[in-house]
C-alpha cells in the first residue's frame, strides 16, 4: 500500500511547516489561504533515499534537471527548457533531489 503524506510549503515565511506537529488535519488542507501550498509524497525516493514530493528538483547522472509535477494520472518529471517530460516512476532511482521551485527557485 502506498504511503499518503504531505509538506506545506509558506511562501510568507519561506519555509516548510512540520505538518505532524502542527494541528493542522489533512481535512483542512482545501482550506488553506493563498500563503501555503500543499506538495504530495510520490512514494519514490531519489538514489539516496530521500522522499521524494511535488515541487522537488531533481537531477540526474546527466546533469539534468527536472521538477516533478503531478500531471493527470501519476507524477512526472518536467524539464521545460529541454522540452520533455519522463516518468517518475523509471528515473527516480537514479536522481538525487537537489532543491525544490519554492527555496531553489
Amino acid at each position: 500500500m502506498r504511503t499518503i503524506k504531505f509538506r506545506i510549503f509558506n511562501k510568507k515565511i519561506k519555509s516548510y511547516i512540520d505538518i505532524h506537529s502542527s494541528a493542522i488535519m489533512i481535512d483542512e488542507l482545501n482550506n488553506l489561504n493563498d500563503n501555503l501550498i500543499v506538495e504530495q509524497f510520490t512514494g519514490l525516493h531519489d538514489k539516496n533515499g530521500k522522499e521524494i514530493y511535488e515541487g522537488d528538483i531533481l537531477e540526474d547522472s546527466l546533469g539534468r534537471r527536472k521538477v516533478v509535477e503531478y500531471y493527470q494520472d501519476g507524477f512526472w518529471l518536467n524539464a521545460s527548457l529541454e522540452g520533455a517530460e519522463w516518468s517518475l516512476r523509471h528515473t527516480h532511482k537514479s536522481s538525487k533531489i537537489i532543491g525544490n521551485i519554492y527555496e531553489n527557485a
